[in-house]
């Protein structure tokens, strides 16, 4: 794929992360702490784009699995439509759903802070910088 429709790819789900998780709640574990699933099966940002046999709970039960950890691997995890795109793409992704800055109460969308961060990714994004 071009550059370009990658670009494109990034700001569709970029988007698409907002919009859900203005409106759904994020996955976290009993603790409050980010999951990729949980046992509710909501998923994380990286976690809706993984196919569905990694969509499991028990797949993401240790501790330490990051987009970095499964980085050299990340398109055998990957939903074909979304496969290619780079780890710092996922990783900045997975970081703007991980702070709670950036989020309100549940179902009150993205703060004023997730708004700049929101704002300052889709930058770097149309100025290639997760190529």
């Amino acid at each position: 794929m071009s550059k370009q429709s990658n670009r494109i790819r990034m700001q569709d789900i970029l988007e698409d992360t907002i919009e859900y998780y203005s409106e759904s709640p994020r996955a976290q574990d009993s603790s409050g702490s980010c999951q990729y699933t949980d046992t509710d099966g909501n998923h994380c940002a990286v976690g809706r784009y993984m196919r569905e046999e990694f969509q499991t709970a028990e797949f993401y039960a240790n501790d330490g699995v990051s987009v970095g950890s499964l980085a050299a691997d990340l398109d055998t995890y990957l939903k074909s439509n979304v496969l290619g795109l780079t780890e710092k793409f996922w990783s900045a992704l997975q970081e703007i759903h991980d702070s709670d800055n950036n989020w309100a109460e549940y179902g009150e969308g993205i703060t004023s802070v997730g708004k700049v961060r929101h704002a300052r990714m889709k930058d770097k994004i149309e100025a290639g910088d997760y190529s």
